[in-house]
């Protein structure tokens, strides 16, 4: 589900700009953040450089990983097929067990798709919210203290916005 803001502003979150990653074996992703305006230094850049790469080598691997999954049920459904065209000899009931058993298997892996996908989205939602929120000019007159602090805070914020 796609929200489509009216005027586009970065100074407001909006949590329908937030979407799910695609999950394929060929999938990339984008780490930059709409909300953010600031340029970043150069080691911050290179950081981010770092980090995207870390980011989309993981979301790669996870996609291979699904498709793999997907080609051992569509495999196990191929040799199911082949097994109730050569034994002429099977009842009704092998047949019915064999359809409920493959179809038990493709609920099982929508369902953890599904799962990781709305957990993907949570995440990428609250990083977003997080970084709107403590990466603001003024952020340093209300959080004061030190940067470890300010990490802590961050953290267990983002912890927070995980869990709503």
């Amino acid at each position: 589900m796609e929200v489509e803001p009216s005027q586009p502003s970065s100074t407001v979150f909006e949590p329908g700009l937030c979407k799910p990653v695609p999950t394929s074996a060929t999938s990339t992703i984008s780490n930059k953040s709409v909300y953010s305006e600031t340029t970043p230094t150069p080691s911050q850049d290179k950081q981010g450089v770092e980090e995207e790469g870390d980011v989309t080598e993981l979301v790669e691997l996870k996609g291979t990983k699904e498709w793999v999954r997907r080609q051992l049920v569509e495999h196990e459904a191929t040799l199911l097929a082949r097994q109730q065209d050569g034994a002429d000899n099977s009842t009704q009931e092998e047949v019915n067990a064999n359809i409920l058993h493959l179809q038990s298997q493709l609920h099982e892996q929508s369902t953890k798709l599904s799962v990781q996908e709305l957990a993907l989205e949570r995440l990428q939602c609250g990083d977003a919210l997080s970084k709107f929120l403590l990466e603001s000019p003024d952020i340093g007159r209300y959080l004061g203290g030190t940067d470890k602090q300010r990490e802590m805070i961050t953290y267990h914020l983002s912890f927070v916005l995980f869990t709503l």
